[in-house]
């Protein structure tokens, strides 16, 4: 029984370490507490309902932060995936990396540990300079060095010049991970879109609420929503706006964190209060003999 409820214990601090690991302000996500992410974006024809896509396009995502009261910051992103890139005049790794492109406000909501160098300036930003910060890991692959600053780098065949270098960030840190950021505005068409009216694309956007303004923050972008689909003429735009523990565990586990925490603990604690009620059982029993 004493094994049972240590082991229990085990388990239910293990638990709530994994919760408060994927939930807590913590480098680089340093607001976690504050941010709403624009989720389960889908369009479609009104009339029909086809020509279905997900995600959205640059103008989109432009248009749908346009006037959000409640927002500190917004920053406008795509979403990390395997990019092709390599050393430009190294020797070392050639092949598919995790890469973002992602605006100047990127570098206001996370907080990154660099090792030299910067985040690109709001100058380069909107000049659309070829410019990328790497993680230390990425540059010693490449170059064999961390020291390469100014030294350019292919991505998807294209010149990028790195302006800055990060500690290495772990994947858990699902929305901050990369191995590499590189400025949206580098590139030549910045998605036009496509789908229905261009609705659609790969783009997404991240909103650092006001201090104790995350809810109204939702609303905000619930009635933006609203506006940006009166403006279309045969389109309809569904977007879920989450919360990070909603972005992070709900489409993770399909139920709400909280619900699965608890019924987790409630699993847990079932096996040492059946052990218990077997110990004291048995003690009634030598009792009654």
């Amino acid at each position: 029984s004493i094994l049972s409820t240590a082991v229990t214990i085990t388990f239910v601090m293990a638990a709530y370490m994994a919760y408060d690991l994927n939930s807590s302000d913590l480098m680089p996500e340093v607001n976690r507490t504050r941010s709403v992410y624009s989720a389960q974006e889908y369009s479609y024809r009104t009339k029909d309902h086809s020509n279905a896509n997900r995600g959205l396009s640059y103008q989109t995502a432009k248009s749908l932060t346009e006037n959000i009261p409640s927002a500190e910051v917004i920053s406008i992103h795509m979403p990390h995936r395997p990019i092709t890139c390599e050393a430009l005049g190294g020797e070392g790794y050639k092949g598919r990396k995790r890469g973002r492109f992602v605006d100047r406000n990127w570098w206001s909501i996370f907080n990154y540990e660099f090792i030299s160098g910067r985040p690109f300036s709001d100058e380069e930003y909107r000049a659309g300079r070829n410019v990328v910060v790497i993680t230390e890991r990425l540059a010693r692959e490449m170059f064999q060095s961390a020291d390469v600053l100014g030294r350019e780098m292919l991505i998807i065949y294209i010149p990028y010049t790195i302006c800055g270098v990060v500690k290495n960030v772990s994947s858990q840190f699902t929305i901050a991970y990369a191995d590499f950021w590189a400025n949206y505005l580098s590139q030549k068409d910045i998605e036009m879109g496509y789908g229905s009216e261009n609705v659609a694309g790969s783009t997404r956007f991240i909103v650092l609420a006001a201090k104790g303004k995350v809810n109204e923050a939702k609303k905000d972008i619930g009635r933006s929503l609203e506006r940006f689909n009166e403006s279309l003429r045969e389109t309809t735009l569904e977007i879920q706006p989450e919360t990070h523990n909603e972005y992070v565990f709900s489409d993770l586990l399909g139920i709400n964190p909280t619900l699965f925490y608890g019924l987790l603990a409630c699993i847990f604690l079932i096996i040492p209060a059946v052990n218990i009620s077997g110990l004291i059982s048995s003690m009634l029993d030598k009792r009654y003999e």
